[in-house]
């Protein structure tokens, strides 16, 4: 390919301004340095092996599906659940005290406020009317949604080997778990719960040095 006479002469004036050359420079070589960021810095493998299949997460987007989970979405690589996962982990819930119940209602005494509660006799009986949600509301043609989601059962434990970036955070990352039951508007230092005497832990036991944002990233 031939280069214009024209074009020689501008490259030619365009080295004489030093300021404008130099600059173009600097600006090339930061380019070239940020472009391997996403394999330097990432919370997704470089490369998992799975029982002798490889995967690249880095390139592409796999489903919790494709290692054995039950979920169609792309799995949090670096939480528990997906290391119970690749070990065969069933999954498991808290258990708790209350009895789950099959509908849910709203009563004039759920509007008290200030410790003054509303009373029924204060309102005409035609008026006095509980609005209530019942689960045959949720049916559908005569079908019934399900109630109980997929539950991961006890599996044999994968063979892994996985190839991490260097650093493992993104600035997109939302995290699932936190060592400091807080993953949201954490400080960098401990601070006082207001209203109580619980202290806040420092995001920085989470490795945040710098405290999150509303969304713990």
């Amino acid at each position: 390919m031939k280069i214009s006479k024209d074009l020689i002469i501008k490259a030619e004036k365009f080295k004489r301004d030093r300021k404008a050359f130099y600059s173009f420079v600097l600006l090339g070589l930061m380019f070239l340095i940020t472009l391997p960021a996403e394999l330097i810095c990432n919370v997704r493998p470089l490369l998992i092996v799975v029982d002798g299949t490889p995967h690249f997460p880095i390139l592409f987007t796999y489903s919790e599906k494709d290692f054995g989970g039950t979920l169609p979405s792309e799995p949090d690589y670096l939480s528990k659940r997906f290391q119970n996962i690749l070990n065969g982990t069933p999954e498991t819930f808290a258990n708790t005290t209350e009895e789950k119940a099959e509908s849910f209602a709203l009563g004039m005494d759920d509007f008290e406020e200030d410790g003054i509660a509303l009373d029924m006799d204060d309102f005409e009986e035609e008026s006095a009317v509980v609005f209530s949600i019942e689960l045959e509301d949720f049916e559908d043609n005569g079908t019934v949604i399900n109630q109980e989601a997929p539950v991961r059962q006890a599996t044999t434990p994968h063979e892994v080997w996985t190839l991490w970036p260097p650093i493992q955070y993104d600035y997109k990352y939302i995290p699932s778990e936190s060592t400091t039951g807080k993953v949201v508007l954490a400080a960098p230092w401990q601070t006082q719960m207001p209203g109580s005497d619980d202290v806040i832990k420092s995001s920085g036991e989470d490795g945040h040095y710098l405290g999150t944002d509303d969304r713990g990233r």
